[in-house]
This record gives C-alpha cells, sequence and structure tokens, in this order.
C-alpha cells in the first residue's frame, strides 16, 4: 500500500510566510458550520469573486498588456457560458498561435473571468500563446454535471471558432486548477470517448492538473493506502481547505460520488488509455494530495506520458502566497509543463 505522507508537515517556508498572515485569511472562505442558505451563499460567492478580481487587477500593473476579447457559448439547456479570450497585444493573427485552455478552481461555488485575468495574461506573455478562459456554472444553482457539460461545449466552441480565434487546432492545452483540474480532466476523458468530427487525439496535446481534485470523498479507495496514512486524515485542519470546507463543497455540488465524470481517480485502464501527456502539480500538506498522485501513476502505468512536481509541506492554494519558495517553484515548473507540452 502507498504511503505519501513524507509529502506533509509543515515547511519552514510555510511557517516563515505565514507568520504575518491574519488566522482568519487561512482559515477557508466559507465558515465549516454556515448555513446552506442561497442567499447566504451568494453573498460569501459575490464577496469572494469581488476580492479575487481585485487581486487579479493588481497582479495585473505589473504585466504588460494583451489583447482581450469577450464571448459566450451557448450550453446544452440554453443557457451560456462566459468566455475570455487573450493573446498577444501585438500579433496581427498572421500565424496560428497555440491554445492554452483555462478553467479555474473555487471549489464550483466561487471563480470568474475577472479573477482569472492575472494568470491568463501571465501566460500569454510567457509563453505567446492563446488563452481562453472559460467560466462553467457554479454552485449553489448549478449542481454536477453542469460543469462538465458547460466546458465539453465551451470545449467544442473553441475548435469551431479556431480560424476566427487564430489557433492552432493541434497544439491545444487543457489545464486548471482544484475544482477547475476535475473539470479539466474530465472534459479530456469524455473528449477521449466522445464521438467527434475531431478526432480526440488532434484535439489536445496535453493536459495540467494543478493541486487536483479528481474524486468524491465518499468514493475514494482508502485501501490503496497505508492505514492510517492518507492525505485526508493527515491534513484534516490544513489551511485553505480543511475537511469541513471540502465537505461543503461536496455537499452543493452534489454529485453521484461514484459518476465517472466526477471521481476521475475511478476511472478504469480502458478508458484512460491513450490520454494526452499530462502534468500535475500537487501540495504535499493538502487533503487532495493522494488523488493526484494516484491518478499520476495511474495514467503512468496505463501508458501515457506523465511528469509530476511534488511541493512537500505546503498547503492546498499554496500558490497565491507569492513570497513562498514554493510559490516561485510553482510558477517555474507551470512554466517549463507548458513548454514541455507545446513541444511534444
Amino acid at each position: 500500500m502507498a504511503d505519501f505522507s513524507h509529502y506533509g508537515g509543515v515547511s519552514s517556508d510555510w511557517e516563515r510566510v505565514i507568520a504575518s498572515i491574519p488566522p482568519e485569511q487561512l482559515a477557508g472562505a466559507i465558515p465549516v458550520a454556515m448555513t446552506l442558505d442561497e442567499s447566504f451563499l451568494l453573498k460569501i460567492q459575490e464577496k469572494t469573486n469581488r476580492e479575487r478580481a481585485s487581486r487579479a487587477r493588481s497582479a495585473l500593473k505589473d504585466l504588460e498588456t494583451v489583447a482581450v476579447n469577450d464571448y459566450t457559448c451557448a450550453t446544452i439547456d440554453n443557457g451560456n457560458v462566459p468566455i475570455r479570450v487573450y493573446r498577444p497585444a501585438l500579433d496581427q493573427k498572421n500565424r496560428a498561435l497555440p491554445v492554452y485552455i483555462w478553467f479555474h478552481g473555487g471549489g464550483f461555488l466561487f471563480g470568474s473571468l475577472d479573477g482569472e485575468d492575472a494568470h491568463c495574461t501571465q501566460i500569454v506573455l510567457d509563453h505567446a500563446v492563446i488563452v481562453v478562459n472559460i467560466c462553467y456554472r457554479h454552485t449553489p444553482q448549478w449542481k454536477w454535471p453542469t460543469q462538465h457539460h458547460d466546458a465539453m461545449k465551451a470545449v467544442d466552441w473553441v475548435f469551431e471558432n479556431m480560424p476566427m480565434l487564430g489557433g492552432e487546432a493541434t497544439k491545444v492545452i487543457v489545464a486548471g486548477r482544484s475544482a477547475g483540474a476535475l473539470v479539466a480532466a474530465s472534459t479530456v476523458l469524455g473528449d477521449l470517448t466522445a464521438v467527434s468530427l475531431v478526432a480526440w487525439h488532434q484535439r489536445f496535446c496535453g493536459q495540467i492538473l494543478d493541486i487536483p481534485w479528481l474524486c468524491h470523498s465518499a468514493a475514494f479507495p482508502y485501501e490503496l493506502i497505508a492505514q492510517g496514512k492518507d492525505s485526508y486524515s493527515e491534513n484534516l485542519t490544513a489551511p485553505i481547505l480543511p475537511k469541513g470546507l471540502l465537505h461543503r463543497f461536496e455537499t452543493l455540488i452534489a454529485p453521484n460520488p461514484l459518476d465517472s465524470t466526477f471521481s476521475i481517480l475511478l476511472a478504469g485502464e480502458k478508458e484512460v488509455t491513450g490520454l494526452p501527456s499530462t502534468h500535475f502539480h500537487v501540495a504535499g500538506r493538502d487533503m487532495l494530495r493522494d488523488q493526484g498522485i494516484l491518478y499520476q501513476q495511474k495514467l503512468q502505468q496505463c501508458g501515457v506520458s506523465t511528469t509530476i512536481n511534488i511541493y512537500p509541506g505546503v498547503p492546498h492554494g499554496f500558490m497565491y502566497f507569492t513570497n513562498l519558495e514554493a510559490s516561485q517553484q510553482w510558477a517555474r515548473d507551470h512554466r517549463e509543463a507548458v513548454r514541455r507540452l507545446l513541444n511534444e
């Protein structure tokens, strides 16, 4: 049985940084003993999205300008998904550029286009690519599999509009963070088996799963982990994503724990064989740690090209604390992962 607990604990890097951070900023955005009243949740959602957008605006002040255009994509239930496209400001669309599709994190409750502007802009500046920021719908109004269907429709929209966007259809990466990594993984896995005019291997040259949420806690295969060494038990009270907050997110998204579009970790060998090259970023002090490592091992055993970066002793969402050495290493690792996937 596997034991990844040596990646846990608390790093001296993290202790150094949190010494100057108010405890309430580390506790998670939702009180563990909260009500699930929709009006209450929507107020928290609005406040959190506003704060995330403000941080993105602050980060943008230090970045060069890129060209930005907003679009919408029709959903299977006649709704709309907002899409924001970023590209190099001086590019005149005289050559097709690689495409990086991004799905934000936020437990399926939080997230907006504005909150991802800094990350998406940085990717454009680092790699001279087109970035497509897809804002799937959120809880509490929208339960799973709405988010999966939104993503699949939006990805189809990207390929249908590739000439207009100026993208290179054979150089497309799908990436996501936390809940967004689940959406990304679900989209890539669904695309592998979907009947499409464009063969799956032509649609994605790689995927990046950043601190991924890949399995419902009620369906997690604890039998694969040494007793008492699983990341759930080890990180019950970890900062940013403690057990209570994860369970609130699961209650709100309300999937069948065994739904293969949600609990991606449970996918069988035949389902994952043929997936594109996959890169993982995993936090060592994260309840989701074991999910990411186990999925990476499964893909590797099934012949999928994989790479992984593990950051010991730091919690979920550590990359938002930019003065962390681990956060700076994450940024270097992410740049290298994008370069590698686009050039394989």
